[in-house]
């Protein structure tokens, strides 16, 4: 099942590079002129590579990690934390201080990503930090 399951997910994996645009409750903006990120994608595991996003003085760096696709669901250290569809990658996780949910979407159209991060408090209800990009695909694992 997993392998039917996988030939029909859209690869997300490549060299990813956007730009996009942040916000926060308190009224900050500010332009992202850098969201990119590197990636492979076999039948069973998401591999991030590495990555950044850059937004005004909002910098981050993502660190190599795996994802484990179990049929459309999404597993790291042992807990589930998203779905994967046929163009759409959903993920939630809860910060190491127990206080922020951060919730990612990825949604492939051909070779365009569209990048949606959103942190909000541990029910959803409150939005702390939102981050809209589109990437496009420069290179193919």
């Amino acid at each position: 099942m997993i392998s039917i399951l996988a030939a029909v997910l859209t690869n997300f994996g490549g060299h990813w590079v956007g730009t996009g645009f942040a916000h926060d409750k308190s009224g900050w903006q500010a332009k992202c002129d850098q969201i990119e990120f590197q990636s492979t994608q076999t039948e069973e595991v998401i591999s991030i590579h590495s990555g950044n996003l850059r937004c005004g003085n909002l910098k981050t760096t993502w660190r190599p990690h795996q994802v484990q696709i179990r049929g459309n669901e999404l597993w790291f250290n042992g807990e589930k934390i998203g779905t994967i569809a046929e163009t759409h990658v959903h993920t939630e996780s809860i910060s190491a201080n127990s206080k922020i949910k951060q919730v990612f979407d990825f949604e492939i159209q051909g070779e365009i990503m569209l990048y949606n991060e959103i942190w909000t408090d541990l029910s959803g209800s409150r939005e702390y930090l939102s981050i809209q990009g589109q990437l496009e695909r420069i290179e193919k694992p």
